[in-house]
């Protein structure tokens, strides 16, 4: 089945999807991520026969246990084995498996994203993890994440170090924000509603207790 009908066709089968849902949603934000990683499934080949959402997608669509932090035992276990059934491994099979369990991980993340509340927190939460994923399965695919011999976990914790930076980054653009436009605002919660979402991709609630630190750090004296 054609990866966009499926995916198309799983968000319309959702219960509380409206209409005027905007194109940036979670549930195209996983679906976006089921669509590389089916590009990926078609660059291998391993068989034209079986696609790869009778291989993965599907399955775990069904399965309301579908759980992309319970993949991620799966990947690190992957990455231990130390042979195949008690034989030594064959030049390139074990980076296929890891390969496999990586786009697992994604896949889970993926569904998790679509399935959960509309654009909530959690929901955002998992379509960013599908997308490092995919990320993360693209650059062992090039080489990039095995050229030194690194694991995809510890690859990806390096990618969870560089979202903290992020993060911190968009907090200062909020507090500065705050510096020289809270005043127009009669509460801290319309301040927030002004500027998540706009000013910095982040939540309302995340927006709102950066706005209610640089509150008190003013308070204080120590900003």
């Amino acid at each position: 089945m054609n990866p966009q009908i499926l995916a198309i066709t799983i968000v319309k089968n959702l219960s509380d999807v409206e209409e005027n849902i905007p194109v940036t949603t979670t549930r195209l934000a996983g679906a976006s991520v089921l669509f590389g990683l089916e590009d990926i499934w078609k660059m291998w080949g391993i068989d034209k026969k079986v696609d790869f959402y009778q291989f993965c997608g599907k399955e775990m669509w069904d399965d309301e246990s579908t759980s992309g932090d319970q993949e991620l035992i799966g990947l690190k276990e992957t990455e231990a084995l130390s042979n195949w059934n008690g034989e030594p491994f064959v030049p390139g099979f074990k980076a296929a498996i890891v390969q496999i369990a990586i786009m697992h991980v994604a896949c889970a993340f993926a569904i998790q994203a679509m399935k959960a509340e509309v654009n909530s927190t959690a929901a955002w939460l998992h379509a960013c993890e599908a997308k490092q994923w995919l990320g993360i399965l693209q650059g062992t695919i090039s080489g990039r994440g095995m050229q030194k011999n690194i694991a995809a976990t510890t690859f990806s914790s390096r990618g969870l170090d560089k979202r903290h930076a992020e993060n911190r980054a968009m907090k200062a653009n909020v507090l500065a924000w705050c510096d020289q436009n809270i005043e127009k605002y009669k509460s801290l919660d319309k301040a927030a509603e002004a500027i998540a979402g706009k000013e910095v991709p982040v939540s309302f609630r995340t927006v709102r207790a950066w706005i209610g630190e640089w509150k008190k750090l003013r308070a204080t004296g120590r900003l």
